[in-house]
């Protein structure tokens, strides 16, 4: 292994211009189209000898992947998504979402912690593992559409046998010295629900009021708020530590939400005019299901008190809690590669959300997370240090070169 990888290898300066750079291409999900930000991810790498591969199974869900190193020895893999949310009313924000502004040490715009950020210490990280000589496989999976669940992207290439590793690294944000190895279970559903209509002035003696039908089948989805299941011994202790580390960032309250089943009636939608009994309404419920509960017991207990109702509904996505143990093969590189770069120790904490990881996971491949964390994720003037940007490119370059020094045992 080159000798040369380490905190000089990715200069700050050149790693924030490719942030800055990334964040000027808006590639908001919905509607998805990240197709001019992939063109600009391809000619960089193009630009430095590096040439992807275009995947694009529908229109505009491009995932790039690139590779380094020989077919011998195992695959680590590097995992982004070039989607972010969408900015809202630019007006709101002091520097305009997508100018990509550094101003205060800080690198300003949608996407910038969540996580073009993350994509660029990635690609500059890559381009400095591609020109060492590797004892194994380093491949750049950069996809379309983690922020609304992979997939076209992750688990589509998982799936489809595009994508294999034997470890993978994903640059969601978790801030410095945190690494996120488990999350919870989702299960996104729509429900609908039918009426008869007829005129507003005769209601509830005429027509079937389809909102009312849909208000009176929501306790079935909040009554499952706050259960709880037989939470996994081994990671009881990184529980505590994990609620300790999401108080400073949510407050205690919202601690509960890590073991807690939590249940969010995002939309409803419904009728067509004041003075008309609604014929159709349709409402959308994030549930998120925590380790030691099963997402399809839950789906499954949906569905039965759902058919007695005659409410229809359909799942938009579904996954099972699920984690990687810290002493895994790529948990292990990356403590290395932390403690090699900053000097600490890392400490492995669970996400409350759920990410592409779990796409890895389910197809046997141990995941972890470790990225740059700012402000405004998802809110208004999200902002990224630049120093960060640099600290997790080491620590990529620094993670390579343990992960592919570990005996083939540490699994």
């Amino acid at each position: 292994m080159d000798d040369r990888l380490g905190e000089s290898a990715v200069p700050e300066g050149d790693v924030a211009d490719l942030c800055r750079r990334l964040i000027r291409i808006p590639s908001e999900n919905p509607p998805g189209d990240v197709r001019p930000a992939a063109e600009f991810v391809a000619e960089t790498l193009g630009s430095w000898g590096l040439t992807p591969v275009w995947i694009e199974p529908v229109p505009g869900r491009v995932s790039l992947l690139a590779s380094a190193g020989p077919d011998q020895g195992p695959t680590l893999v590097f995992n982004g998504h070039l989607d972010v949310v969408p900015a809202g009313d630019a007006g709101r924000w002091a520097h305009g979402p997508f100018a990509g502004d550094l101003s205060d040490g800080l690198i300003w715009g949608r996407g910038a912690v969540d996580m073009k950020g993350g994509v660029a210490s990635l690609m500059a990280a890559f381009r400095a593992l591609a020109d060492a000589a590797l004892p194994g496989r380093v491949v750049l999976a950069l996809v379309p559409d983690e922020e609304t669940g992979g997939a076209w992207g992750t688990r589509w290439l998982l799936e489809h046998g595009k994508l294999h590793g034997d470890g993978a690294l994903i640059a969601e944000p978790s801030g410095r010295g945190v690494a996120t190895i488990g999350q919870r279970g989702a299960l996104w559903v729509r429900v609908r629900s039918s009426g008869s209509p007829a005129h507003g002035s005769l209601s509830p003696y005429a027509g079937t009021n389809a909102i009312l039908t849909l208000v009176d089948v929501l306790p079935v989805f909040t009554s499952l708020a706050g259960r709880t299941g037989d939470f996994p011994a081994a990671l009881r202790e990184m529980l505590r530590r994990s609620k300790a580390h999401m108080r400073t960032l949510a407050g205690p309250d919202a601690t509960q939400a890590l073991d807690h089943v939590t249940v969010n009636v995002g939309t409803i939608l419904g009728g067509t005019k004041v003075n008309v009994v609604p014929e159709e309404a349709v409402a959308e419920v994030d549930i998120r299901v925590p380790l030691g509960c099963s997402t399809a017991a839950i789906r499954a207990e949906i569905e039965t008190a759902l058919a007695a109702r005659g409410v229809a509904f359909d799942v938009a996505d579904m996954s099972e809690p699920n984690y990687t143990l810290p002493a895994a093969r790529i948990a292990q590189a990356l403590g290395s590669a932390v403690e090699a770069v900053d000097g600490r120790r890392l400490e492995y904490i669970l996400q409350w959300a759920t990410s592409d990881a779990r796409h890895f996971r389910a197809a046997g491949i141990p995941a972890v997370q470790y990225g740059p964390w700012g402000q405004g994720i998802h809110g208004i003037d999200e902002a990224v240090p630049a120093g960060q940007l640099a600290h997790c490119a080491s620590v990529y370059v620094a993670l390579g070169r343990a992960f592919f020094a570990l005996p083939d045992g540490s699994h």
